[in-house]
């Protein structure tokens, strides 16, 4: 693979603020291209084959980036979304139809006269759509089969809760600007939250490494990794 060619950097006399929008804008491109991606893999899938492969797809060729890499985006994209078809979509359909599930029952609480567990059904949203963003990077990085995925994003939920409020922040972030200038929604929508989502995950997943580099931490609580490796082929 050739190294990622990054934008010119700023001077060193800017502004720190400069020098981040500098290298925020050498994503925008790839956000755009893996936004395209994504719509195409769910259409070529009929949404319902096509959502879970195309994500994960996009997550391996995000992740090559934050790596440093430079693969060819259209035929790494398509070559996972093939490789994923039947285990990306077995690994996603049970969280997403979970995920929609809690979704329905928070609005039955929301307009009966059970608002009282209103708190509940959104914290229920809340670590089904956190699972759903630990999902596709856990694809791209580890070999696991499509159900201990799905059974380590949800454990990842609450193995690491900073990195999961993470996601979530960044993933409401994305909603509510594209929902504020809706001209970004069909460019650079699903594609910005899978870069981000994807840069949080692989550097956790990067810490994840570290202790298994270093058998003397383990254990160690300070690292915030549950005891077992997630590393399972």
């Amino acid at each position: 693979m050739m190294p990622r060619k990054a934008l010119p950097a700023a001077p060193a006399h800017a502004p720190g603020m400069v020098s981040a929008a500098v290298s925020a804008l050498e994503w925008v491109p790839l956000a755009i291209i893996l936004n395209a991606l994504v719509l195409l893999g769910t259409l070529a899938g009929l949404v319902v084959l096509g959502l879970g492969p195309s994500l994960v797809a996009a997550s391996t060729v995000a992740r090559a980036h934050v790596r440093g890499d430079l693969p060819p985006v259209w035929s790494t994209f398509w070559r996972t979304w093939r490789a994923e078809l039947v285990p990306g979509t077995v690994a996603f359909l049970p969280l997403l139809t979970l995920l929609i599930m809690a979704w329905v029952n928070l609005s039955v609480v929301a307009g009966g006269s059970l608002a009282w567990l209103l708190p509940l059904a959104w914290l229920m949203v809340g670590v089904l759509a956190v699972a759903c963003a630990w999902l596709a990077p856990l694809r791209a990085h580890y070999d696991l089969s499509p159900l201990r995925s799905a059974l380590t994003a949800l454990r990842m939920v609450l193995a690491r809760p900073l990195p999961s409020v993470l996601l979530l922040l960044a993933t409401a972030a994305v909603v509510y600007v594209t929902s504020y200038w809706v001209i970004l929604a069909p460019l650079v929508s699903v594609g910005g939250a899978v870069i981000i989502t994807t840069y949080v995950a692989t550097r956790t997943f990067d810490d994840n490494e570290v202790k298994l580099a270093q058998p003397s931490r383990r254990d160690d609580p300070g690292l915030g990794l549950p005891s077992e490796p997630l590393r399972m082929k």
